[in-house]
């Protein structure tokens, strides 16, 4: 204790002036029985005091004790309601679990059942194809074998493919057709040409694909466009078709200034697809009236098929070849 104050507890204002002012008179007063009687109040008061002090100090203690419980009680639920949340969850997705388990077990007996059933399927095909091919060869068989008999009618055998229902398509002849050696080489040209416009799917498999390659080499070309005649090319040329067009393109008459390659090439089509070799007229000296009138005896004439060009081209390739011998 300083000066009769005890150590480890506060003390008011007015409990140590109390206190000061009875150690005062301790010190001063020589009456024995006075000093005792301050002193016995002194250890009194202080006594109060600590028990007062004591009591405080448990009440503190056990507020805090109380507010930490609390404060426990309250994280004991929270973590009681985050514990049967995530069960709650785990139960969840435990069910998800199951039904996507029993999906999944649905869909691959689905699968098992569509291969199975694929698999029959696969199984009859292959019984059909090959019963199919069979057929297809005995048939095939019959038909040779008739071809060599002397009994041979190509009726008889047209009325027996109608029979068997058989489907006819020009790229199915063409595989008999490239077949035969013996074809020149201007038809056999033609032939690759068809295949390579009107063919191009069957063109990529054998046989078509080998005869055609083996045309493009024998003509010398190396694209399957080079394989058709530059006459072909301009007969399917728009402006072929208008005779007098060419022919004011050859004279230069009405129209832009044409290049020589175009002028040659209109005075080509004018002489293979028409037959015309009269291109000096109209001619700058010529009246209208001549120039209308030659153009409509030129429109009166008739374009020549394919097949007559080709054979006009024949003729002069024959004569050519006369006069050089």
């Amino acid at each position: 204790m300083s000066r009769g104050i005890p150590l480890g507890r506060k003390i008011s204002a007015k409990e140590r002036a109390a206190t000061d002012a009875a150690l005062d008179v301790l010190r001063t007063t020589n009456n024995q029985n006075l000093k005792a009687q301050m002193a016995k109040l002194l250890f009194e008061s202080d006594a109060r005091e600590k028990a007062r002090a004591d009591a405080r100090e448990q009440h503190r203690h056990a507020k805090a004790h109380n507010k930490e419980l609390a404060g426990l009680r309250s994280q004991i639920l929270l973590l009681k309601e985050q514990l049967q949340a995530k069960e709650a969850t785990i139960a969840s997705l435990k069910a998800e679990n199951e039904e996507a388990i029993q999906t999944l077990k649905h869909q691959i007996a689905g699968k098992d059942q569509a291969i199975s059933d694929l698999k029959e399927e696969l199984e009859k095909s292959e019984n059909a194809l090959s019963e199919c091919g069979q057929k297809a060869c005995e048939q095939l068989s019959h038909i040779a074998s008739y071809v060599g008999c002397p009994e041979y009618d190509p009726k008889v055998l047209s009325q027996y493919l109608k029979e068997q229902k058989s489907t006819e398509s020009r790229t199915a002849a063409l595989v008999v057709i490239v077949s035969d050696k013996s074809l020149p080489q201007d038809r056999r040209r033609k032939l690759a040409v068809e295949i390579t416009q009107q063919h191009k799917e069957a063109r990529q498999r054998p046989p078509l694909k080998q005869f055609v390659d083996q045309v493009k080499g024998e003509v010398g070309v190396t694209r399957d466009e080079g394989l058709e005649p530059d006459y072909a090319r301009l007969y399917r040329n728009p402006e072929s078709d208008d005779p007098v067009l060419l022919l004011k393109r050859v004279a230069g008459l009405g129209l832009e200034l044409s290049s020589d390659e175009a002028r040659l090439s209109a005075r080509r089509m004018l002489k293979l697809f028409y037959g015309w070799t009269d291109l000096d007229v109209p001619g700058p000296g010529r009246s209208y009236g001549e120039q209308i009138a030659m153009f409509e005896r030129l429109r009166a004439v008739k374009k020549r098929s394919m097949e007559e060009v080709e054979q006009t081209i024949q003729a002069e390739i024959k004569s050519n070849r006369s006069k050089e011998h």
